[in-house]
């Protein structure tokens, strides 16, 4: 709390469209990439929630993975998407739609 105020609480969500090089990988270099995905999500900063990863298939042409992700440091937030692009299965994925932002928590959520 700063100044009485409630701190904001950060969000991303991330849409992200597999490139046409993805389906062109072997199944065993498609599992290695998705392992080393889903291990640097899960070393994420503790503070960090991972709220819900979705498919967007059949929903969105211009996307096919949703991320969303909220906690009280930006730079988190930052520093997963740097980690995530670094993997084998990011450099794979284009970020069609980036949106971030702050909130303040509700008066009344305990």
């Amino acid at each position: 709390m700063m100044n009485g105020a409630p701190a904001p609480i950060f969000a991303a969500y991330w849409l992200l469209k597999a490139q046409p090089s993805w389906r062109q990988l072997d199944a065993g270099a498609r599992r290695a990439a998705r392992q080393e995905y889903l291990t640097a999500l899960e070393s994420r900063p503790a503070a960090l929630t991972l709220r819900g990863v979705y498919s967007l298939t059949g929903y969105r042409a211009d996307a096919d993975l949703l991320l969303w992700l909220h906690g009280p440091e930006f730079g988190d937030i930052q520093t997963l998407a740097t980690a995530l692009r670094r993997t084998a299965l990011g450099a794979h994925l284009d970020w069609a739609y980036v949106y971030t932002g702050a909130a303040t928590p509700a008066q009344y959520d305990p």
